[in-house]
């Protein structure tokens, strides 16, 4: 009986340990500006993804409807929740945005959100 009450103590402290980790690896995002599937009067000037942690943006793709690539400007990494990524102008039509970001901890997380623009600027 005593063998099981340390194995189950290791177990437990083991587990206990990973949980942190494990906690650290799912950096979620909260929302963005313009919101997925956002149907826009008026282009936006960035796009803005705002993270429930800090994270390092590592690349951003824009592209229009037809895939066509926009070029954005070369990112800067800063460890922040709330990146921002200035946009070109845009007229209208549906644009797709590709990111790949990386949490403190060193994990990737990436994501895709689409908008739309009614009337270009």
């Amino acid at each position: 009986m005593a063998a099981y009450s340390a194995t189950y103590k290791v177990v437990t402290t083991i587990l206990l340990l990973l949980l942190p980790i494990n906690a650290m690896a799912h950096v979620a995002l909260k929302n963005s500006v313009p919101e997925a599937n956002a149907q826009l009067n008026q282009a936006p000037k960035a796009l803005t993804l705002n993270f429930d942690k800090e994270v390092y943006l590592m690349k951003v793709t824009l592209a229009d409807a037809t895939g066509k690539p926009i070029v954005l400007p070369k990112l800067t990494l800063k460890l922040s929740a709330e990146q921002v990524i200035a946009l070109p102008a845009l007229g209208a039509g549906t644009y797709l945005a590709t990111w790949v970001s990386m949490g403190r901890d060193g994990h990737n997380m990436s994501g895709t959100l689409s908008f739309s623009v009614i009337a270009g600027q």
